[in-house]
């Protein structure tokens, strides 16, 4: 596994930004996320092991629930989305792939998405909060 360079985050991160994670029907928005999670994997070199994401998303997005059951399996070289689409969420289970070699915990893992999240869509993030118990962003109230 190669440490992605910053230039090369910054073009994957910015074309998944363009392409609009948020907007389109859900077979598009599934396409963005499935395509930027590969980039990442190449760009890292993780692409070698044969990772995949899947998606386990309802059809109509009045049925979204919340993405926290979203998973990543180790054995199957599997990511699987699951209740929602989330940009965090992606970013949250490449993480755990990405950082695995630390074998760090989930609040390290997820301190790695909110970073690049805020980083990359400071627009968004003016739209969150932080929990200070679990470090999840939840859309402010």
């Amino acid at each position: 596994m190669a440490e992605i360079s910053k230039e090369k985050m910054d073009e994957i991160i910015y074309d998944f930004k363009r392409a609009g994670p948020w907007s389109g029907t859900i077979a598009q928005r599934k396409e963005k996320f499935a395509n930027c999670f590969a980039r990442l994997c190449e760009a890292s070199g993780l692409d070698v092991d044969g990772w995949i994401m899947e998606f386990d998303i309802p059809n109509t997005f009045r049925e979204w629930t919340n993405s926290g059951n979203s998973s990543v399996s180790f054995l199957d070289h599997k990511v699987v989305m699951r209740g929602r689409l989330s940009v965090v969420t992606l970013l949250h289970e490449f993480g755990h792939i990405y950082l695995r070699d630390n074998q760090l915990d989930n609040d390290t893992v997820q301190d790695f998405a909110v970073k690049l999240f805020e980083e990359y869509f400071p627009e968004k993030m003016t739209q969150l909060d932080k929990d200070p118990e679990t470090g999840m962003l939840k859309k402010r109230q």
